[in-house]
């Protein structure tokens, strides 16, 4: 899929090219990202385990469906690329890039998809979604992330954390 949009607030567009192939294992297929490219620089390396890890991220089970160009905070010149992933065991996130017109730069993730009914964007730099609280079975909470000073996603600690009730 192509998308052109001005991803770092120059004036000019970039044309992003995302895709994904479909990997065929013993018992079962899977997809991987096969191509990340912004204005002609590749940013996947093809064929490799993790294609996105030169940018210090690892996508096991992209989302054949979408991803998302999400502006976290609007008061900078960025747009944010999102792309949604099932995790190793279905531990659904969704890590965020950044382009600044050179470079690209893995700025983190949070857990959950954006079309997720508890996810929400404030566009002031607040992402808050829902995940596994990794205590008694499978609860799960709303959880908080923050743009920080250094322009990475980091976890909001908070005094309580309420669980939400899940129909398994």
């Amino acid at each position: 899929e192509t998308v052109i949009i001005d991803l770092n607030g120059d004036g000019e567009d970039e044309v992003i090219n995302y895709s994904l192939k479909k990997v065929h294992d013993d018992s079962y297929s899977y997809y991987k990202v096969n191509n990340l490219t912004i204005s002609g620089v590749e940013y996947a390396k093809e064929d490799s385990e993790n294609p996105l890890g030169s940018l210090g991220m690892n996508i096991y089970y992209p989302d054949d469906q979408w991803y998302f160009i999400v502006d976290i905070d609007a008061s900078d010149d960025y747009k944010e690329i999102a792309i949604a992933d099932a995790g190793p065991s279905d531990d659904f996130t969704t890590s965020f890039l950044r382009y600044d017109g050179s470079e690209l730069e893995y700025i983190g993730y949070v857990t959950g998809y954006p079309t997720d009914d508890t996810y929400s964007m404030d566009g002031k730099g607040t992402i808050h979604s829902q995940g596994r609280l990794d205590l008694i079975q499978y609860w799960t909470t709303v959880f908080t992330w923050k743009l920080g000073s250094e322009g990475k996603l980091v976890s909001v600690e908070q005094d309580l954390y309420s669980p939400i009730s899940n129909d398994w």
